[in-house]
């Protein structure tokens, strides 16, 4: 596996069933998906890759050697030499047939989380979809007689009410001719 080093953090010592161990996190850029990734690296199961990396600079590139752990979900780190940068990458196992490029730097991670700018529109609509389902309520249905601009005005009252963007009165009662 091919990855490259974007943060590690100190190298802590945790007391251990038997003897205390040396951890620290490793963040890298996975270079086979592209994908960023982050790794707690514990010197009983990391062999030699656990002091190359902890010495590693950010932004080099390692070739790291993995075998099974004892536990199946689980992937140890054997050992990992520095990688040169014109070395080709062998393209994820989902690719047909022996493809064979150079990968590209990973582009850095993209937030999915909506900005407050979007949850303020969000909860917008949110409460004008209720302020017309209020309104048709209380003016009742357009088969009585109210047109949709009577129902759109009245849901405006209640929107601004919510909202307390104005000082509102009551909302006006529906005339029965």
């Amino acid at each position: 596996m091919r990855i490259q080093v974007t943060s590690i953090s100190g190298i802590t010592t945790k007391p251990g069933k038997f003897k205390p161990y040396k951890v620290y996190d490793l963040e890298f850029i996975d270079q086979e998906s592209g994908r960023e990734k982050k790794r707690q690296m514990m010197e009983f199961n990391s062999g030699a890759a656990f002091q190359r990396l902890a010495d590693s600079e950010i932004g080099s590139t390692w070739e790291v050697t993995t075998k099974p752990a004892k536990d199946p979900q689980y992937t140890d780190w054997v050992n990992a030499e520095q990688a040169s940068d014109e070395e080709p990458v062998e393209a994820p196992k989902a690719a047909k047939g022996k493809v064979s490029k150079t990968v590209p730097a990973a582009t850095p991670f993209k937030s999915t989380y909506e900005t407050p700018e979007e949850r303020a529109r969000k909860q917008v609509y949110i409460v004008r979809q209720s302020s017309i389902t209020a309104a048709l309520t209380y003016r009742g249905s357009l088969s009585s007689g109210n047109s949709i601009d009577d129902i759109i005005e009245c849901a405006k009252e209640f929107e601004t009410y919510v909202f307390g963007n104005e000082q509102q009165s009551e909302p006006k009662v529906p005339t029965v001719d």
